[in-house]
């Protein structure tokens, strides 16, 4: 059975259980008449997913998920009404099987992106290396791709690879679409712009220090030594004063160009100090040694990657759909991963910028590719009009480059962050803010603001989705939406009145929306976002988002 004949058979499926949700809704479907229900739904969907995939279509687990509605009786161990409908169950089990039809998708969409990257590797079986060098230093570099050539290994250099008359920075961003990197570094290539402009662009890739090779040529680059790390921080300091200073005494018109450059040379006195410290920390070795070792160390590791590559490529290509689902649920735990690793560093406050001390509002969004560690985004578009990235609250924006990649803040009158937006070099965007839950902002009172936070996130997700579409991210994208330290909070309902459910405010400390999926652009932010507002409003004991109409409008 195909994904689209599956597809068909659950959405049929799924159409039964919203009727059956309509009587129970008019009164008309008994308690008895719904667990039946349940158990015969559940299990016309068990007999069409392959075994285990969707683990948590469990009555039981899903009695438990939403404790505004279900509590477990402490004498029987049975879950039992809390004062929701009977017809919750069912609720539920409607949840359940959108879950299981999301992983559908996305597992069709992984046979179709798996066999496209199966042709591309069957065409390029080869490691490839990019030789990055000074002009000043072409005698050794010739020297290395010599013995790399009687190797029949050809490495990526611009002498032999850039066309007559073409575009030489085109040709040193395709450093990143490199599996490895021969970095040959002495003072002058610490000092070249672009030679660190071909490394900046590197080190966007995600694990690119397990894949760079410095070969250390001179002795006056003493690299290793953290202190002396200052030399080469300071020179590019100056370099970006001076060549500002020189365009600032300039007329605007026609200085684009002097612009870029500019930039270029911010990015490198950013970054390059972490560079140093990474590159300080292995075990870098002298082209003499190399040399005389016919470059062992190098090659083994190469060598290493692709039998590694090769069994994990001959595993994929078995049992297709079971390899599907599990690639589905790996990249699922990975965001689940991913998210919950933020959340508990934003929680205890480790942020790209000094955060305020308050509780937080966190938006993610993950697109799906990015969970493949080659996959990068040059950010130009972006960085080069910072005010397409504004973060979620602001009263004006300031802006800054760091290793993985682009954000924009803003800072409260004591100078610490109250708002950011992060755009990950790998396409992965995190905004997060801090005044609307600030009880600062509320007489004290921990509250929870509902229309001025979901208006905020609507206006900015449609903001976010127009950033990435422009740096052409392929979907699907998973968006994801978490209170941060929001222990004690309640839900504000009304003028002047808060809704404390059960006489207590929130019992944990972050609270994880279920995820949404956006599945194509352009994607109307109101309603990409409803689920994830009605879930919040549900842990109050509504029926969702006072703010959307019967018809799942968004009211004025």
């Amino acid at each position: 059975m195909d994904f689209i004949e599956m597809k068909n058979i659950i959405e049929n499926i799924k159409r039964e259980l919203d009727e059956n949700i309509s009587l129970a809704d008019e009164g008309m479907l008994t308690l008895e008449n719904t667990k039946k229900k349940f158990k015969e739904i559940n299990g016309k969907i068990r007999k069409i997913l392959p075994k285990n995939s969707i683990p948590y279509l469990k009555f039981d687990s899903l009695m438990s998920k939403r404790t505004a509605w279900w509590t477990e009786d402490e004498r029987t161990g049975k879950y039992i009404s809390k004062g929701g409908d009977n017809y919750q169950k069912l609720v539920y089990l409607q949840e359940a099987i959108g879950e299981a039809l999301k992983k559908i998708k996305v597992a069709n969409n992984n046979i179709t992106n798996n066999q496209n990257n199966n042709k591309i590797e069957e065409n390029n079986k080869e490691s490839k290396i990019f030789l990055s060098y000074s002009h000043k230093n072409k005698e050794t570099a010739d020297r290395v791709d010599k013995f790399f050539i009687s190797k029949d290994i050809k490495l990526t250099r611009d002498v032999r690879d850039a066309l007559p008359y073409s575009n030489l920075e085109k040709f040193m961003d395709t450093i990143r679409d490199h599996d490895y990197v021969i970095l040959l570094i002495g003072d002058v290539y610490l000092k070249s712009v672009n030679c660190m402009y071909e490394v900046i662009q590197f080190i966007q890739e995600r694990d690119y220090i397990d894949r760079t090779f410095p070969i250390i040529i001179d002795n006056e680059t003493a690299i290793f030594d953290s202190s002396k790390h200052i030399k080469y921080v300071h020179y590019w300091q100056k370099e970006y004063k001076n060549f500002r200073d020189k365009i600032k005494a300039l007329e605007l018109t026609g200085t684009s160009y002097l612009h870029k450059e500019l930039d270029k040379i911010d990015k490198i006195q950013s970054n390059i100090g972490e560079f140093l410290d990474k590159i300080s920390k292995l075990k870098c070795l002298q082209l003499e040694e190399l040399e005389n070792t016919d470059y062992k160390a190098i090659l083994d590791k190469i060598s290493k990657t692709v039998a590694i590559f090769q069994k994990e490529k001959k595993e994929v290509e078995s049992e297709e759909l079971k390899n599907a689902f599990n690639l589905t649920n790996k990249r699922t735990e990975k965001i689940k991963n991913f998210r919950e690793d933020r959340i508990l560093k934003i929680f205890s406050n480790e942020t790209p910028l000094p955060f305020d001390d308050a509780a937080k509002i966190v938006l993610h969004l993950v697109p799906i590719i990015s969970l493949n560690s080659n996959k990068r985004y040059d950010l130009k578009e972006i960085t080069i009009s910072p005010s397409k990235l504004p973060p979620l609250n602001h009263n004006g924006f300031s802006h800054k480059y760091d290793l993985e990649g682009f954000l924009t803040y803003s800072n409260d009158e004591m100078g610490k962050t109250y708002s950011y937006v992060k755009l990950y070099n790998n396409g992965i965007l995190e905004a997060v803010e801090g005044k609307y839950l600030n009880p600062k902002k509320n007489d004290g009172q921990l509250l929870i603001r509902g229309s001025a936070y979901e208006n905020a996130l609507i206006k900015s997700l449609s903001i976010y989705l127009s950033a990435l579409k422009v740096l052409d991210v392929e979907l699907p994208i998973f968006v994801l939406l978490t209170l941060v330290g929001v222990r004690g909070y309640s839900m504000f309902v009304g003028e002047k009145r808060f809704n404390i459910q059960g006489n207590t405010g929130i019992n944990r400390d972050n609270l994880f929306i279920p995820e949404v999926i956006i599945e194509n652009y352009p994607a109307a932010p109101e309603e990409v976002l409803k689920p994830c507002f009605d879930a919040l409003w549900n842990a109050f004991g509504f029926s969702g988002s006072p703010n959307y109409d019967d018809a799942g409008m968004r009211k004025n």
